[in-house]
């Protein structure tokens, strides 16, 4: 029986067998970079589509809107709608975003260079802070609600929310203070570490009120990320996870269901963090993003079978070695060996391992998502 794209992803978390495995494209972890040598216009030319044109945000190369006919060709079983982020060219190469911080172009993103809290010294330096992003702002609100319903009614594909602005905690932290300074402030500031941790999630529960208030009647899937690892491990302990960022994250997805009840909740964490993984189901994680295959101790097998009967897994399909230098029959064969060890049983939505950048050539793009459609584990 063909399912309809709704119907399967819901599925799949329900980790019930599907017609075939859910794919999905969009976000910003694991969307399509707008940038050499193929990026997504490549894309567009490779699939013969004409007057696309990549959208995207003052410091960035992600394309924020993903021209329709793109996730209809492949057949994406997900849409998603996102809170607005403000982002202003403060001078060239150089943006700052609604929290002041300020990021430089390099040759593939945009990353933060001033942090402007760095050099606070007190709980008072923090709270006397005055660059956050507004709640009364009204671009989190107008027109939200009409285009959820739209998305949700004229696709009929699964609705996922991007929190933009509130999309992660401790990244927000590590822009505000500095990377270091956050591990520091762990260990030898704590009131600091308290007080401007709960000052950043205060703000974005205030922005989240809003916007979810608008669209959670049509959304399906809500997200938040905060990258807990490297390639080799976590930042941090299990035990240190436990005590300075476990808590916060329980509160954000407890924040999470109450303003978006019908709505499951996905996290996005990068690299390592296989160790980290029973803390993230014990805080109430449904959905779990983005799976690398190439980190250590992330192999997809060993992962479906340790923790696929409490966890969803959405993601898998590297972006570091196979997408960009494997031919497509090798992308192929990849796609469907993943499927058969994620898909089975449900509990998995096949998506690229992270952003789709621009040293991904069109027709492995293309043959992910051919081999996903064609495929039945």
């Amino acid at each position: 029986m063909v399912m309809g794209h709704r119907e399967r992803v819901l599925s799949a978390l329900r980790r019930e067998e599907t017609d075939r495995v859910p794919v999905d494209l969009g976000g910003p972890a694991w969307s399509i970079a707008d940038s050499p040598p193929y990026g997504y216009q490549k894309l567009c030319d490779y699939l013969g589509l004409r007057g696309a044109k990549a959208m995207r945000k003052v410091g960035s190369h992600i394309v924020t809107e993903i021209d329709d006919r793109i996730l209809k060709r492949l057949d994406i079983d997900l849409r998603s709608i996102s809170m607005p982020e403000s982002m202003e060219e403060v001078s060239p190469g150089v943006a700052e975003d609604a929290y002041g911080i300020r990021w430089r172009f390099t040759q593939f993103h945009y990353y933060p260079f001033e942090h402007p809290l760095a050099g606070a010294k007190t709980v008072r330096e923090i709270e006397e802070y005055d660059k956050w992003p507004s709640s009364e702002d009204p671009r989190l609100t107008a027109g939200m609600r009409a285009r959820a319903r739209s998305l949700y009614e004229g696709t009929g594909c699964a609705i996922t929310a991007d929190t933009g602005s509130a999309r992660n905690i401790f990244h927000r932290y590590s822009q505000l203070r500095g990377f270091a300074q956050w591990f520091i402030d762990m260990r030898q500031n704590p009131e600091i570490y308290e007080a401007l941790t709960e000052m950043i999630f205060r703000v974005h529960t205030d922005l989240l009120t809003p916007f979810l208030g608008e669209i959670s009647d049509y959304v399906d899937i809500v997200f938040f990320t905060d990258d807990m690892g490297s390639q080799r491990s976590p930042f941090l302990s299990a035990s240190e996870f436990r005590k300075f960022v476990k808590p916060w994250i329980r509160k954000r997805v407890e924040t999470l269901r109450e303003l978006a009840p019908r709505s499951k909740i996905l996290y996005h964490s990068c690299g390592s963090i296989h160790k980290l993984i029973p803390e993230f189901i014990d805080c109430g994680i449904d959905i779990l993003n983005p799976i690398q295959p190439m980190a250590s101790e992330m192999d997809p097998k060993a992962l479906k079978g340790e923790y696929g009967d409490r966890l969803c897994f959405h993601g898998g399909i590297d972006v570091q070695g196979l997408l960009p230098s494997g031919t497509p029959s090798q992308v192929k064969g990849r796609v469907k060996e993943i499927i058969d060890v994620m898909a089975r049983g449900g509990g998995y939505i096949l998506a690229p391992s992270h952003q789709i950048q621009g040293d991904i050539p069109p027709e492995n793009i293309v043959a992910m998502y051919e081999a996903a459609i064609g495929h039945q584990p």
